[in-house]
Parts: C-alpha cells; structure tokens; sequence
C-alpha cells in the first residue's frame, strides 16, 4: 500500500516538473474543424441553428468591435482587490436595506459604458464619486500592472465635490480598498466592481468570443479572445486571493486561498479559460497581426518575448494552463466536489500535449488527486474514490438536496468531456464505474408526485416548488447508455415534446435531430407510473400514488 501512494506522489511531482515536455498542440479539440463546418452547414438548413449562430455573433461582435488595445487594458492584475460585497450589513451608503430585494450581488455596472462605477438599483445613486480612471492609470508601473502605492493621490476627490474646503470632498472616494460614507461605514466599490464587472466582464468576453468564432468561423473573433488570454497570462501567475484578507475585504479571510477569485469560484473561471483557449487554436494560426500586437505590448511593457503565434501560444498554455493544473494541486483551486475535477479534465484536455496530457488525466484517478476540502485538511479525492465512495448506490452525491445534485451533475459531466476525447484511454468512467448511470436517475426517484424535490438541509428555498434537472439532461444519459428508462425520463421532462430535448452542441453535430428523433421512439416502450420510492443510503422514503 505504501509503495502505491509513493508511486503516485512521484508520478505527480514528475509530471509538473515535466509540464512544459510533449508534443505540442496541433489542433483544437473540443470544437474540432469537422465539428465548425456542421455548425456552419446546420446554419443554412435550420432556423434554429441561424439564429444561435447570430446570437452568438451579436455577443462576440459586443467584444470585437474593440481595439485589441482596449480588450488587452481591460485586464487586471493582482494589485487591484477584489470583493464580492461592498458592505452587505449596511446595503447601499443612500437607501440602505432598500437595495435588498434585488439579490445577494445587487450593484448594476457596464464597463464599457460606465466604466469604474455602481449604481444602486434601489435609488440609482451612482458610487465611487471620484475619477478612479484617473487614478488607476497613474498607479500602473513598467508592466502594466496595478500598485495603489504608486497612484497620483492628488486624483482621488469628489469629482461633485471639487473644492478642499468641501466636507464632502474626500467622502465617497474609492482608492481600490473602499470608500467611506458620510457616516463613516466603508464600503468597498472598487473591489465589487473588479471582481463582478472587471474579471467577470475579461470571463465574458472570452467565452463570447470563442464562441462566436466556434459558430462562424470568422477569424476576427479567435484573434480578439487571444488578445485577452495573452494579457490574462501576463498576470495570472501572481494571482492570489487569499492575501486579499489583509485589507479586510468582506470575501476573503485568513487562509482562504484563490486566484482571481476565491478557490471555490475559481473552477468555473478556469475551466472557462481552457475551453476558450482550445476552442479558438485553429483559428489564430497563421495571424501575424496576433504575433505583432502581442510582440508590441511585450517590449512596450517589458514582458518578455513574443515574436511569433507559437510563442503567444506558449505563454498562454504555460501561464494559464500549466499554472491552472499546479494551483489545483495546491488546493488554490478547490470547488465543490466534481468542480476542479472538471477544471483539471478540462484544462489537461485543453492543454493536448501527448504523454503530458495522459498523466494529467491519469493523475484524475490517483488517490493524490485533492477532494473538496480546506487547506488545512485536504481528503484525497480521486476519481474511482468519488464515484465508489462518494456516490451512494442511488447515484447520490454526498450532500442534501441540491447539493448532492451538483456531485451528479458536475460527474456527469467529466464523464461526457473525457469519453469525447478519444486520445485518452487509460480510464473509461461509463465502462469501469456502472454506479455512474444511476446519476441520470436518482433525481426523478427523489421527487413527490413527480412534481417537488423536497427541500431539506440548505438547499432549495422556503416554499419552493418545483423539480430538478431538465429534458437535455436525460437526453445527455440517453446519447451515453441508450437505456430507454432515460428516454422516457427526457420526454416526460420535456412534456412530450421531442425538439425540447435539443442539447446546446447540437448544432455541431452532422444530423442535429436524430438523437431527439431516436429518444422519443424508445420512450414510447416504458410508460411512466408514479411509484413509491426508499433511498435508503440517502435517507428518504416516498410514499405515493397515482390514485
């Protein structure tokens, strides 16, 4: 036992020593080239297809339509805080509480019409008062990056308030750590707004245009999304949110770790990032304006060499993914269970570099592979420990509710992502772990009269009614196992109507309806009927009847 931990502690640290070895990457491969012309071709023959295209092309033009200076500016670095509260006890500095009942993340922003400002969306008040613009240009140092410490503090005043003698001139006044309202509470408006419109507006764009590019093949939209890769790569190495808690922002406390965001949040972000990243390769080969852009801002602001596509390529891969994979390692990145799971699969996958690639995907069923935890306690958490242990024998994750949903859900999904990547086989998730279909099912038995999940624990809210999961979701088990209980499970979601259970990457697909066409033919050979349902490992019991 002790020489198999050994082994793979040591496969581990060899394989991110190793990180930058391997072929690499020729292709993209979560959207292959085959995959773009279907989109393409299924845009000509169906309306609903055109009209996804042009929405997708109406988000990415929202980005495109920038100068490559303006996107790549529009990245932060690490000396800017982040925040996800500006003051949740006292609400707005103007209407407190009112602000309320618009949600936990109220405060309304639009960074490229208002940029630098909130507005309350109780009584419209608009905060911080000063020019923070102002400031935050004059505090950027030789690389483009952000130190409070360096900023012109003869810029930070009521801009309403201009005259020193003003009692109101300092008040309202955000240098990045907060403002102070006129009764003395702080409030942090420059955090809230980096975090929610700065970083979340970068993710955005991103995914945006990757998409837009996936559907259109129109090369403007790859090149505008690795303009912000590149940018985000010069910078994400020094991300670090945990150290946030020293200026006593309301997100972060000591010892809680991240990179952009906290460690949790940071999933989503990263695997946002990989799949933006692969899903444009193929289209900035070639750009030379890419190379040259990049090649400008790299001896402008001293950031190294970047003279050609292949080096903006490896400074992304080695910035981003490399670093994304290791901060996973060190519990910088660490979601709910299944959440960095699925950010290493997908980073890894992203990544497409050989034998590297293969021992990432490897090390995702070593027992060193870190579960959900803090970092002062870290359970291993594998993948053949998740899905033996951490599932039950319903299909249940190891929470109440909605919770142990995310496990299903989030499973279900590295399950779909590693089985359409056919360059790894050393683990097969629907053919070694059978527990795994039971994800697809144990929703629909958990239910009261195929109507309501029952809301215990913290999920759910008071007086919710209503279902989890969705038609596409039980198409997704169908197109894996082809078992027509899922079938029928999808068209009883789908209230019998067959176009409901269309899957979002339809449009990729060479026939687009015949996995809705298939599934509505074998649902009709299992009638549904309400029944009494145990779970006796989860602890639910429903007694029930049509009648």
């Amino acid at each position: 036992m002790l020489h198999s931990v050994m082994t793979s502690i040591t496969t581990v640290s060899l394989v991110f020593a190793a990180a930058t070895a391997g072929n690499a990457k020729e292709r993209s491969v979560l959207v292959t080239a085959a995959m773009r012309r279907n989109a393409l071709r299924n845009a000509t023959k169906f309306e609903w297809a055109r009209n996804r295209q042009e929405s997708a092309r109406a988000l990415g033009e929202r980005w495109a339509k920038l100068s490559d200076e303006a996107l790549w500016e529009m990245v932060p670095s690490q000396g800017l805080p982040r925040d996800i509260h500006t003051n949740k006890a006292v609400g707005c500095p103007n209407c407190g509480d009112k602000i309320l009942p618009f949600g936990n993340y109220p405060w309304k922003h639009d960074l490229l019409a208002r940029p630098w400002k909130l507005t309350c969306p109780g009584c419209s008040e608009v905060y911080p008062r000063n020019d923070f613009g102002a400031f935050y240009v004059s505090a950027l140092d030789e690389h483009g990056r952000f130190h409070r410490e360096r900023g012109d503090r003869s810029l930070l005043f009521n801009s309403e308030h201009p005259d020193p003698n003003d009692p109101l001139h300092k008040v309202y006044v955000d240098d990045g750590v907060g403002m102070v309202d006129e009764k003395g509470n702080r409030h942090r408006m420059i955090a809230y707004y980096t975090e929610w419109a700065q970083w979340g507006s970068v993710r955005r764009a991103v995914n945006d245009l990757a998409m837009a590019y996936t559907l259109t093949d129109d090369r403007r939209f790859a090149h505008k999304a690795a303009v912000l890769l590149d940018r985000v790569a010069d910078v994400y190495p020094a991300m670090d949110y945990g150290i946030q808690a020293e200026l006593g922002l309301e997100s972060s406390r000591p010892g809680c770790p991240g990179r952009v965001v906290d460690y949790v949040w940071e999933c989503r972000h990263s695997w946002n990032r990989a799949s933006a990243y692969d899903r444009v390769f193929d289209g900035i080969q070639g750009d030379e304006a890419l190379a040259a852009f990049c090649s400008r801002q790299a001896a402008r602001y001293k950031l190294g060499e970047k003279h050609s596509v292949a080096d903006v390529c490896r400074h992304i891969e080695q910035n981003i993914l490399i670093d994304q994979l290791q901060a996973v390692k060190d519990i910088r990145i660490n979601g709910n269970n299944g959440a960095h799971h699925l950010t290493a699969l997908m980073t890894a996958i992203a990544l497409d570099r050989g034998a590297v690639t293969t021992t990432y995907l490897d090390w995702l069923f070593e027992p060193t592979f870190p579960g959900c935890g803090s970092p002062r306690h870290v359970p291993p958490g594998g993948m053949p420990l998740m899905l033996v242990s951490g599932l039950d024998r319903d299909g249940m994750g190891g929470e109440c509710g909605s919770y142990g949903l995310g496990w299903v859900f989030r499973f279900v999904e590295i399950a779909e992502v590693l089985a359409d990547y056919p360059a790894y086989t050393n683990n097969n998730l629907l053919r070694d772990f059978p527990k795994l279909k039971q994800c697809f099912l144990v929703a629909p038995r958990m239910l009261c009269l195929d109507a309501a999940l029952p809301n215990i624990g913290d999920s759910g809210s008071t007086g919710y009614w209503g279902r989890p999961g969705a038609a596409q979701f039980y198409a997704r088990g169908y197109r894996l196992y082809r078992d027509p209980a899922m079938a029928a499970t999808a068209m009883r979601y789908a209230d019998g109507n067959p176009r409901a259970l269309r899957q979002a990457d339809a449009i990729f697909d060479a026939d687009p309806t015949a996995l809705e066409k298939e599934i509505a033919t074998a649902a009709a050979s299992v009638p549904f009927t309400v029944r009494c349902e145990h779970l006796g490992r989860y602890g639910q019991a429903v007694l029930q009847t049509e009648k």
